[in-house]
């Protein structure tokens, strides 16, 4: 705005302020209004002639006040802004600019706050798509858990109905035994009728005095009934004969209730094997041979006969294997692997000492491994090079490796349904241990381990 007013031909005389309704006297100087207008009442009141402040111009009566028109829209458009208040008006000392100027200033603040406000944005954005694919986790999770539940009673109640029925089964077959007994108990009565005969026919002869009759008396008849009748009372008393269970409650059905409580544990046990998730956990690429060939996330490996020309490392095996990249010296862990479906593979873990080259570094040839071993569609595990068939091999590809390191036991089960434990070693550990992995092809997936 070269060609305007300058700043001090837009400050009014009496406020040194920038001119607020501006008018214009008769003498052509300028002033605010209400500036002018007090200005003059205050001389009025001491009686002093009316004059122009700037040039002393006499007035013998107040002049109409018009409005400088032209100065007031340029006082409009162009109106300071001080840096230090931001306030209209009252800028005296202030360092103050150009409306334009000022916005464009306040402008460019802006922009970079917008700027600073989009990042913030689209770090919430990208929060609030992180939650929501979680809460989707959570959900899925939930409604897995829900369904495993759901079957777990549903097999807890098939199994106390199995168990309800066997027992009703077998104390009906000792019911029926028995009622043994009370046919029993017929029969001795008439044994002992037919004693009683023989006692009152023995006891008149006793008393008989023709002593041909008494001679004549078989006893051969009664002696076979006496010895009968001992047999049978030894029978009786000895148990021989009746096996009558009066405490069944004590040794039957707490004992079929024992053996199905371990049955449901068992099942609890194959849900919590199943339930949790396994996260974080994948191939440590220092250990890996160059002859294999890992996936970008280092989830998957491959068997390649193309060489990686990968850098020596101390860790490097020479062969077609690898170590995870987790090492468990306590706790409860356990990963999923999934192998291909042809072609040879061994999963387990190992000890960090373990050799890296040579026959006695492949993972179960040694004692520092454990491995279960798919080769040709034969199933076995191994460990220090004594090898043990599995007698049923399992129907999936998916096998899930849980560790106890306290009780020393590694098990390997299919994740197939219902889970089955296809083979636990139980050994007391004395080295952290890793996930290892040799084959002959792929393995296609690895989720990773996590402590419970």
């Amino acid at each position: 705005y070269s060609s305007g007013p300058s700043v001090l031909e837009l400050i009014c005389p009496l406020c040194w302020n920038i001119y607020t309704d501006p008018v214009t006297l008769p003498c052509g100087h300028n002033f605010c209004r209400s500036c002018i207008v007090r200005t003059w009442d205050e001389w009025e009141e001491i009686e002093e002639e009316l004059s122009c402040p700037e040039c002393r111009e006499r007035y013998r009566r107040r002049p109409e006040l018009k409005l400088n028109l032209r100065l007031h829209n340029i006082c409009e458009d162009l109106a300071f802004m001080c840096e230090s208040c931001s306030l209209s008006g009252g800028h005296r000392g202030h360092r103050v600019q150009w409306l334009d100027e000022a916005s464009e200033a306040k402008k460019g603040k802006l922009t970079e706050i917008i700027d600073r406000l989009i990042s913030e944005k689209q770090k919430t954005h990208t929060k609030i798509h992180n939650l929501d694919e979680r809460r989707k986790q959570v959900e899925q999770r939930a409604e897995s858990e829900r369904q495993q539940m759901t079957e777990l009673f549903r097999e807890i109640r098939q199994q106390l109905d199995a168990l309800e029925e066997k027992i009703m089964r077998e104390m009906y077959q000792q019911k029926k035994k028995d009622l043994q007994i009370f046919s029993h108990i017929d029969e001795l009565q008439k044994e002992k009728g037919l004693l009683e005969i023989k006692i009152e026919q023995y006891g008149r002869l006793c008393f008989s005095s023709n002593h041909v009759t008494v001679l004549r008396e078989q006893e051969v008849e009664a002696e076979a009934l006496c010895g009968a009748e001992e047999e049978e009372e030894d029978n009786v008393a000895d148990g021989k004969k009746f096996s009558v269970v009066s405490d069944m409650g004590k040794w039957l059905i707490s004992g079929k209730l024992s053996a199905a409580i371990a049955d449901v544990t068992n099942v609890i046990d194959k849900v919590g094997i199943y339930g949790r998730e396994a996260t974080g956990l994948s191939l440590d690429t220092d250990t890996a041979s160059n002859n294999l060939a890992l996936s970008h996330n280092r989830k998957s490996v491959s068997h390649t006969d193309t060489r990686q020309n990968l850098p020596q490392t101390p860790g490097r095996f020479q062969e077609a294997q690898a170590l995870g990249t987790r090492s468990f010296s306590s706790g409860k862990h356990y990963w999923e692997v999934e192998g291909s479906e042809t072609g040879g593979w061994r999963i387990g873990v190992a000890y960090p000492s373990i050799d890296r080259e040579g026959d006695q570094s492949y993972i179960g040839f040694n004692n520092k491994s454990w491995a279960l071993c798919k080769f040709y569609n034969n199933y076995s595990v191994i460990h220090n090079g004594e090898r043990k068939g599995l007698a049923m091999p399992p129907s999936c590809q998916r096998i899930r490796i849980f560790l106890n390191y306290e009780a020393g036991c590694l098990s390997f089960y299919e994740l197939s349904y219902p889970i089955r434990c296809l083979h636990t070693f139980t050994v007391p550990f004395s080295e952290p241990l890793q996930p290892a992995f040799w084959l002959e092809l792929s393995i296609q997936s690895l989720r990773g381990s996590v402590p419970i």
